[in-house]
């Protein structure tokens, strides 16, 4: 595998490529805030819904199993060129990329998540 190098926050950062930029953060010592990541499970965005689940002995149906699974949306960062947040545990890094994991002014940017 290729080694890409990144900035994360100003800081040079360098990952394998195929790497997510949350686990290229964290290699790196930079904090990302995740709710749905989890080391042994795929990425939650794009992922099929499940029809059925269990609670116990509760069945519960999906209404809209049809649809892709967004993810929890809390390790949204800024990637420059992108036009809008991208989800880090489901975006590979790339060579040069700079990624801008949280807010440095007062004003919110008015960014659509």
């Amino acid at each position: 595998m290729s080694t890409v190098t990144l900035t994360i926050n100003g800081q040079p950062a360098e990952a394998s490529s195929g790497t997510t930029i949350l686990e290229a953060a964290r290699r790196a010592g930079i904090y990302i805030p995740t709710l749905c990541d989890h080391p042994d499970l795929p990425p939650a965005k794009g992922s099929l819904a499940a029809k059925i689940i269990y609670q116990g002995i509760l069945k519960i149906e999906n209404a809209a199993p049809q649809e892709a699974g967004k993810g929890c949306g809390l390790c949204l960062v800024e990637v420059q060129g992108e036009t809008d947040l991208i989800g880090s545990c489901a975006t590979e890094v790339r060579q040069g990329m700079m990624v801008i994991t949280k807010m440095t002014g007062s004003k919110p940017r008015g960014r659509r998540i």
